[in-house]
């Protein structure tokens, strides 16, 4: 007896999100490795570029679950390393703000290059000693960028052309009083739609907690939900 409707669609296999690998040229024989996710739904609400500057990034849990989030929610993802492989043997690996905002827009390059994604809104979403320049690239673009996400405060932010930003600007601040005094003088340079959001414990990434970094993920969504899709 063949199984009646409702019986197949229990079994049948989930829809996956694909991955599949980036290679991403900044300049001739300079090539920054990433991974390129596509959700499971027939087109994405947006596309994500995701710096990062650590040390096996690509393999990192958070930031795969930062990129498994962002797909259950209908959103691209570029997760890639700012350094390369010769790079990271370096005792002190040559990458600065400058550096990281370039390699962005390299990205961001990339991305638009991509058939299944070229058309939709471009955010960025940066943690840690990304973050300056992450957003150094978002004053580069100006109105170009649908949004930004920046967890953490570097103090190297208040280098950045703030004043240049456009896009609208989530800042996730975990918890220091050096944290929020950084902030507090980011916010007040930001002239683009911004709001500060204070999730303690997100910015400590590396304590085997998630459930920070989970609830500053479903900040980061909703967001991107609001000005990208």
């Amino acid at each position: 007896m063949p199984p009646t409707q409702s019986a197949t669609r229990r079994t049948a296999a989930p829809t996956l999100d694909s991955h599949r690998e980036a290679y991403i040229e900044v300049a001739p024989g300079v090539v920054l490795n990433g991974l390129l996710t596509l959700p499971a739904t027939t087109s994405a609400r947006g596309v994500v570029a995701f710096p990062t500057v650590s040390r096996g990034p690509l393999q990192n849990p958070y930031n795969r679950l930062a990129v498994s989030t962002l797909a259950r929610a209908g959103f691209a993802a570029l997760l890639f390393d700012c350094l390369t492989s010769g790079e990271k043997g370096s005792v002190v690996p040559p990458i600065n703000p400058s550096s990281v905002a370039l390699r962005l827009l390299a990205a961001t390059t990339y991305l638009r290059g991509q058939p299944e994604i070229a058309d939709v809104r471009l955010g960025y979403m940066s943690t840690g000693r990304a973050t300056a320049g992450a957003m150094s690239a978002a004053a580069e673009l100006g109105t170009d960028l649908g949004a930004v996400v920046s967890m953490g405060a570097a103090p190297d932010l208040l280098d950045v052309h703030l004043e240049g930003v456009t896009a609208p600007v989530l800042l996730i601040v975990g918890g220091t009083p050096a944290h929020f005094a950084c902030i507090d003088r980011v916010c007040s340079r930001l002239s683009c739609p911004h709001q500060l959001a204070m999730v303690p414990g997100s910015h400590k990434l590396t304590e085997g907690d998630p459930r920070p970094f989970r609830r500053a993920m479903k900040l980061t969504t909703s967001w991107f939900a609001t000005y990208l899709d």
